[in-house]
């Protein structure tokens, strides 16, 4: 089964490390990345849609193995890191409960694309409810607790590291009236 493991890193050395990591962890066994999402930057009224890091300071790590074996890779590699690994996550006061628990990292893999990027979402309004059509939110609308339709945003909550975090995410709202969806003329 494929685990997660949060490491906590320099900000701003993000993919430096996953960098890295890719040299001197097996290729073969483990794939380190950086959660990112779209973001919006408008210029001069324009919206263009860019990357950014999700999570300032933190380097996940994909694999297979067990904690212990986990552990047991990374001390050195953190010892040699030159101070930009800090450390493996813990999940509770148990030194070897590192791996992302099972249904955060379920949210995260069917949020993130192939990249491990969140894209923007396209949804619709109907009766003042918001039904997400395509995109990274499609069918995660629960997650959604504010939406700014203006700004193409929507605040959303989620589990990382084993708290509630809140993050914005792209989102593309069009209004859909009564007469439209009963398929009345408008």
């Amino acid at each position: 089964m494929v685990r997660w493991f949060v490491l906590f890193v320099r900000t701003g050395e993000e993919n430096k490390i996953v960098g890295y990591l890719k040299e001197k962890l097996r290729k073969d066994t483990y794939l380190p990345f950086v959660l990112t999402k779209e973001a919006v930057f408008w210029d001069k009224g324009v919206p263009t849609l860019f990357r950014k890091i999700l999570f300032p300071g933190y380097v996940i790590v994909q694999t297979e193995c067990d904690a212990d074996i986990v552990l047991e890779d990374i001390k050195c590699i953190i010892e040699f890191s030159d101070n930009w690994i800090y450390r493996v996550l813990s999940y509770s006061d148990n030194e070897k409960d590192i791996m992302m628990h099972e249904s955060e990292q379920a949210l995260w893999q069917s949020l993130v694309d192939s990249d491990f990027c969140i894209t923007a979402s396209i949804g619709v309004m109907e009766d003042e409810k918001i039904r997400i059509t395509s995109g990274a939110l499609k069918h995660k609308e629960n997650c959604i607790k504010r939406l700014n339709r203006h700004k193409r945003k929507a605040i959303v909550e989620v589990g990382f590291a084993g708290k509630v975090v809140e993050t914005t995410v792209v989102v593309e709202v069009k209004k859909v009236s009564n007469q439209c969806k009963t398929g009345g003329q408008p």
